[in-house]
């Protein structure tokens, strides 16, 4: 009841307002660059508001002088339960359509204390043009079966995804992946799977290069963050597969740290950023999920079967959580580096540890984002 109480006493204190920049933590790398020219300009431009994105990671803990956070789901509801970030009045939101408040958002994207804005998976995708399959691939398993499917599978060294996927493939429910990873057998289990597809594992940096051996017809499937399939299937017209079953799904979301003298400001920019419009823009451009229903529309019906908030793609997919691996994932790392090194396939500059929605984006890319909103590009 406390915390409730400051809450309103923020929102509606006109003192509560101030004419310091409002500061914004943005995720580093690509996804900054985007996030200052979509949203923070924006923003500042039409709510007379000034902001500021700070560079910080997405594991990163609210504070630090931040008046707004972007997080992953799961860490975002653990930091509302330590009271670290703010519960907000989400009975204030706008609806759109009408709609009753939940059901504006997928599933779980709308917590006390955060609002999703958009979503990404890594999955297995492949060449729909590929003779050599007896049949088409739909479920996890037949990523890892080299008799049906075969050919090389082009993936980022890490036991991320592959960890989850072999307990998906062996029968583990969608739900428990992560109580089952953190037992003692879960390695035997994952060994067991990685053995079925050591011989025809490609180790690559990135997206771009996975899709690149894809494409060649060097790789039969690349693991890959569906935005990434997605960009590729739009700009280059290539007729991609996407496996969704056991899909590994995360959302970003907003959230405010319970430490902010800016409270009606910063909440003024979740609900800017996450609105169907502009959260649509923002997840179009780049191939995200919009967290909103209402903001499907931004996107065509060919590429809204694409994505990871489509009815269909949604039944089966894992939750993805990165503060397990964060906590309680170095035993599986040991493991799989001690498996690496028995097959002298173990080199500390290709291990990824830590995923970005926005990993992919390369130096020619960047700059295209950079000259479509400043109008340097050439025509």
């Amino acid at each position: 009841m406390p915390r409730y109480f400051l809450l309103f006493t923020l929102l509606f204190t006109i003192s509560g307002a101030s004419a310091q920049s409002l500061r914004v933590g943005v995720w580093e790398g690509a996804h900054e660059l985007v996030t200052q020219q979509l949203l923070l300009e924006p923003f500042s431009r039409t709510k007379g508001i000034k902001v500021t994105g700070v560079s910080s990671a997405p594991a990163s803990l609210p504070g630090n002088g931040l008046d707004v956070v972007q997080m992953e789901l799961r860490d975002s509801i653990d930091a509302c339960d330590r009271g670290d970030i703010s519960l907000l009045p989400l009975q204030t939101l706008p609806l759109t359509f009408g709609q009753a408040l939940v059901e504006e958002y997928v599933p779980d994207a709308l917590q006390p204390c955060s609002i999703g804005q958009f979503l990404w998976s890594s999955l297995p995708v492949y060449n729909r043009s590929n003779r050599h399959f007896k049949q088409v691939p739909t479920l996890i398993g037949d990523f890892f079966n080299t008799v049906d499917f075969p050919g090389k599978r082009a993936m980022v060294k890490s036991p991320r995804n592959l960890a989850e996927w072999a307990l998906a493939a062996t029968g583990v429910d969608r739900a428990s992946i992560y109580q089952e990873l953190a037992r003692d057998r879960a390695w035997l289990l994952i060994e067991s799977k990685l053995s079925d597809i050591e011989s025809d594992i490609i180790w690559v940096r990135d997206d771009a290069e996975a899709l690149a051996l894809l494409e060649s017809g060097d790789a039969a499937f690349a693991v890959v963050q569906s935005n990434s399939a997605l960009r590729k299937m739009v700009e280059q017209k290539t007729d991609l597969g996407l496996i969704w079953d056991a899909a590994i799904t995360h959302i970003n979301v907003f959230a405010i740290p319970a430490t902010t003298q800016q409270f009606v400001g910063a909440w003024k920019f979740l609900q800017f950023a996450t609105s169907a419009e502009v959260s649509g823009q923002f997840a179009a451009r780049f191939g995200f999920g919009s967290a909103r229903y209402s903001a499907l529309p931004a996107f065509s019906p060919p590429v809204r079967r694409a994505l990871p908030t489509y009815q269909a793609n949604r039944d089966n997919q894992i939750a993805g959580d990165s503060g397990w691996w964060r906590e309680s994932g170095a035993r599986l790392n040991q493991q799989f580096v001690l498996w690496l090194t028995e097959r002298n396939q173990y080199r500390t500059e290709q291990l990824v540890t830590e995923w970005r929605p926005m990993q992919d984006i390369t130096v020619s890319q960047r700059a295209a984002v950079t000259n479509e909103h400043t109008g340097t590009g050439t025509n």
